[in-house]
């Protein structure tokens, strides 16, 4: 399952979507300003310094685990 932005957004807070990017309240401490930074590729806090992928964030935040999907290479499907 790929993780985006949009499936991030729901669980922050003062989440704010700009182009390529997003801002919110940072989950791994006590933060009463956007301090983090969301990309699609992971996300990193200018405070506290954490930093991760989406799915990393997201099993964090909603509880749920993401099972990272691993590409196999299969020579006999050429």
């Amino acid at each position: 399952m790929k993780i985006t932005l949009d499936d991030v957004s729901d669980y922050l807070e003062q989440f704010h979507k700009y182009d390529g990017y997003a801002m919110s309240l940072c989950v791994w401490h006590d933060d009463h300003s956007p301090s983090m930074v969301i990309y699609p590729s992971g996300y990193h806090c200018k405070s506290c310094d954490a930093k991760g992928s989406l799915s990393k964030l997201y099993s964090h935040i909603s509880g749920h685990p993401v099972q990272e999907t691993k590409k196999v290479y299969n020579p006999s499907a050429f």
